[in-house]
């Protein structure tokens, strides 16, 4: 014993010559902390105080941070505990405190309870703490927390603060061996860190009142968690905790009908463990006496409690059996251990029992049945109902209809199949969900602003020649488009029928071709339809739906309503045309056309084509005609003469103009006329002697006259488009006519024959330099073949092998010869027959009038322009203009024989034929 006492006294001097040589002498003071003196009279209300705990004690706290050496700036988070040999006063570590069990109900000591602040249920208890031997306590630079971890998930933890209770002084209870040596003013100094026993720190505000919301810990499903418990103090920048440990048995406390709230240690409870070497054993609790005489507790030694007092003073005090005088290890001689109860208070005493947890039977469970609308989540009812727990109950939802939305939709269960039928161990809601059940939002609707059926469009026939060496055909067109505003059209028919051809009904436009002289004088029908509705349904799906129910429409789309449609028919719209539009086929293909004068004929100005265009049902018909027009005046029909001379053979130059509704024509590669172009014959009355064989008639027109003389149009000269008409320039030329300058002798060259062949089959084009050469050659030809006489003679309008005027070459020379029948003042007619003239390939017929009034060769009986007389020849005859030639006899008969042989035959019966007779006289009489 002397040897423990002299230890004390030894390290007490060295700890006071250590503090005194690293502390200054400064004034008492303390440091105020965030959550001190939470005191009621300062404001503290659980259900604002309780979880409301200064930010940096609570993050440590939560974020695990509970080592010895864990910090956050100047604040130190470190274990603690009463264990002497394990925690050091100096470091801060010694955590003394008590829960009182509230046996006494005292107003700092009372019974545990469920309390309710703000509505919410709080389990509350009393305790008190200290940090021994780190600073003064005052009611500002202290708090007590209560931290709690769930059990079977360490990282959910809670930490709440308690409320300070009144000013109580812990200093009696911390201090057994010297309460009576410290005085009244004894704590007034500074906080140094020095033995318990030094009278050096002062603990004031220790007691607390803790206030757990059990909301917090067990709402809901939370109801079977089970946390452990831990007391948490700060004094200043030091934070120290310890597990919360209850050395006395418990019991549990009803909260409502919620269950019953159980706080407990469980194993071991009922060990102490003795910390310190200088507790000493007193008989009764605070009761008096010394260690010389009553004797210490064994320190490390582990002790069973058989009681404890918490009716006085701060520290709870607990009873054990122990020796009357047992100290330490040392037994006296013959020893005979005798036991009885001894006290001494909680400070001393480490618990060994297992951590406290709090934890919830439930007995009774509160339900909150809703009824909720899916869509918008909101509360259509709501049912309480509180149940004996750990039972099976069964719910179910509402029947269908049974709630409704504003717009009187019933409500309709889903999904189908809800139900609760479950063993109820918690509070917990039930919740059983409803979707209206919506009607079809789909409907009709007109759609503003639309009109009856109306169409725009272009019927039309023409004649279009498709090749070169094919005749024109009829082609008919027709392309409609409704131009009502509608909101659908559908089933669009156009409808064409030519005669002697199927009808044709399709959807798309339709074009057609016929043979243009089977349909001519005939009727083309035509015919447009069309169903409209003006009327569109917004239809919408159901994309959400349960048997015949639909809780959800999106729209879909946009539909016609053809119930509410009509038809239109083109023809109901024209007065007279109810079955189908009819357009006249009233061209004139092929046909002759007959009159006396071509000016007659270029009158007529056939149609090629005709048009019915809409526009809103209005409707506009246009004729469409081929035209001509003279350009010249070369071929008059009537020609009075004064004696025989010669008339033009080839028609007049003419202007054709032509206009189709398809706008074909203005093709560059247009096909107007057939291969062959216009051509056909010039039928004279009568001809001369030297032309019949060659122009004989073999045409189909024999009755026009006995001769014929080919005509060909010429290449035609396109003049392009003016004014919405094609124009073409046409001339013509005919076979040529050679006329002998003295004799007058005339051969033909069928020039314009050629020509037709050229254009028919690609024969070589029969040009100037190579028909001249071929005409003159066959003129010496005939000349010689008809009057066995070698041709002598110039032709007329040639300059060597080249034309001199065309024209005078296509001229028809009214016979001289007296055999002729033509007589003079009679009316002849000369017949033209042109083919093939314009798209209709029509023919023309017309007749070239022309009467003589003289021969122009004859006596004066025949009234002739040129009359035989005696009268000489040559007048104002001299004497000096007389040469003399002599005959001498041998050279008369010769001359003679001469004349024997000179030909009875004359051309035109007057006119001698061997012009060389001449030379031959000059032969034979000499100086002639």
């Amino acid at each position: 014993m002397w040897r423990l006492q002299l230890n004390k006294m030894l390290a007490f001097v060295l700890f006071s010559i250590f503090t005194a040589c690293v502390f200054f002498n400064e004034p008492i003071h303390a440091q105020s902390i965030p959550d001190g003196g939470e005191m009621w009279s300062e404001g503290y209300r659980p259900y604002q105080d309780a979880s409301d705990v200064h930010h940096t004690v609570k993050n440590m706290w939560d974020n695990g941070k509970y080592k010895p050496d864990s910090k956050n700036g100047k604040l130190t988070l470190a274990k603690g505990g009463k264990n002497t040999f394990k925690y050091s006063e100096f470091r801060g570590e010694k955590l003394i405190y008590d829960i009182y069990s509230g046996a006494t109900n005292q107003s700092k000591k009372r019974s545990w309870r469920v309390v309710t602040s703000g509505g919410k249920p709080y389990f509350t208890f009393d305790g008190w703490s200290v940090n021994f031997g780190y600073h003064h306590h005052t009611k500002n630079n202290q708090a007590t927390y209560i931290g709690l971890i769930n059990k079977n998930n360490p990282t959910e933890k809670r930490i709440y603060k308690t409320r300070m209770l009144g000013n109580t002084n812990a200093n009696p209870d911390l201090r057994d061996a010297s309460l009576k040596t410290c005085g009244k003013n004894a704590f007034k100094k500074k906080a140094d860190k020095n033995l318990s026993s030094s009278c050096n720190m002062d603990y004031q505000y220790t007691q607390f009142r803790a206030y757990i919301p059990l909301e917090d810990l067990f709402q809901g499903q939370s109801y079977d968690k089970e946390w452990e418990m831990y007391l948490i103090k700060r004094v200043e920048n030091q934070v120290v905790y310890d597990e919360l440990i209850l050395p006395y048995e418990t019991k549990s406390y009803q909260w409502g009908s919620q269950g019953k709230v159980t706080m407990q240690s469980g194993v071991d409870s009922d060990k102490l463990t003795m910390t310190v070497d200088n507790a000493i054993k007193r008989k009764s609790p605070r009761g008096g006496g010394n260690g010389w005489t009553l004797g210490y507790f064994v320190p490390g030694k582990t002790y069973t409690t058989t009681g404890f007092n918490e009716s006085e003073g701060v520290a709870n005090w607990y009873r054990v059996k122990d020796d009357q005088k047992g100290v330490g290890s040392y037994k006296p001689p013959l020893y005979k251990p005798t036991f009885q109860n001894r006290w001494t208070a909680s400070t001393y005493w480490d618990f060994n029992g297992t951590i406290a947890t709090l934890s919830l039977e439930k007995t009774h469970a509160h339900l909150r049945i809703q009824h909720i609308d899916a869509t918008t989540q909101n509360l259509l009812k709501e049912e309480k109902e509180v149940v004996r727990a750990n039972k099976k109950y069964s719910f179910y939802p509402k029947k269908n209809g049974y709630f409704k939305d504003k717009d009187g939709n019933p409500y309709i269960a889903t999904p189908e199949g809800q139900m609760f039928n479950e063993v109820v161990k918690h509070d917990q809601t039930i919740r059983f969900y409803y979707k209206a059940d919506l009607p079809d939002p789909s409907k009709d609707v007109e759609m503003p602003k639309t009109t009856d059926g109306k169409v725009d469009g272009k019927a039309f026939w023409e004649l279009r020649r498709l090749k070169d060496n094919q005749p024109s055909q009829v082609y008919a067109e027709m392309n409609f488009t409704p131009s009502g505003k509608h909101y659908a059209i559908r089933n669009m028919k156009h409808s064409l029928v030519l005669p002697g051809y199927e009808k044709e009904e399709k959807e798309n436009p339709i074009a057609l071709l016929a043979d243009a002289k089977s349909v001519k004088d005939k009727t083309l029908k035509y015919n447009f339809a069309y169903e409209y509705t003006n009327t569109y349904r917004g239809n919408y799906k159901c994309v959400e739906k349960q048997g015949s129910h639909c809780f959800k429409w999106e729209f879909d789309k946009y539909t016609p309503v053809w119930d509410k449609g009509k038809k239109f028919k083109l023809s109901e719209t024209l007065q007279g045309e109810k079955e189908a539009v009819s357009m006249k086929l009233d061209h004139r293909y092929g046909e002759t056309i007959k009159k006396d004068a071509v000016e007659d004929i270029i009158k007529e100005a056939p149609i090629i084509g005709r048009s019915d265009s809409f526009a809103n049902n209005k409707r506009k018909s246009e004729v469409y005609r081929e035209r001509f027009k003279k350009l010249t005046d070369r071929m008059k029909a009537k020609n009075k003469l004064k004696t025989q001379t010669a008339l033009p053979v080839t028609p007049d130059r003419l202007e054709y103009t032509l206009e189709l509704p398809s706008n074909e024509h203005e093709k560059k590669n247009f096909n107007v006329s057939q291969k062959g172009l216009i051509n056909g014959h010039y039928f004279p009355v009568d001809i001369d002697k030297s032309l019949q064989e060659d122009f004989t008639n073999h045409t189909k027109y024999e009755s026009l006259g006995d001769y014929a003389f080919f005509l060909q149009q010429d290449e035609m000269q396109d003049k392009g488009v003016r004014a919405g008409k094609r124009s073409y320039e046409i001339d013509f030329i005919s076979d040529y006519f050679f006329v002998a300058k003295h004799t007058g002798f005339i051969s033909g060259y069928p020039v314009a024959y050629q020509l037709n062949r050229h254009l028919l089959y690609g024969e070589d084009k029969p040009t100037d330099d190579k028909v001249i050469p071929l005409a003159i050659k066959k003129l010496e030809q005939d000349y010689l073949r008809q009057t066995k006489h070698a041709y002598r003679d110039d032709i007329l309008y040639l300059n060597g092998n080249k034309v001199s005027d065309k024209q005078k070459l296509q001229r028809y020379y009214i016979p001289i010869s007296p055999e002729s029948k033509l007589k003079p003042n009679k009316t002849y007619t000369n017949k033209i027959v042109l083919e093939n003239v314009g798209l209709n390939d029509i023919t023309w017929q017309y007749g070239q009038q022309f009467s003589f009034e003289h021969y122009l060769f004859g006596s004066g009986h025949d009234e002739a322009w040129f009359i035989e007389q005696p009268d000489p020849r040559v007048r104002n005859f001299k004497s000096s203009d007389v040469n003399t030639i002599t005959i001498k006899h041998e050279d008369k008969q010769k001359i003679v024989e001469l004349l024997k042989e000179r030909p009875d035959e004359r051309l035109h019966r007057f006119r001698l034929v061997d012009r060389d007779f001449v030379d031959k006289v000059k032969k034979v009489i000499e100086g002639f």
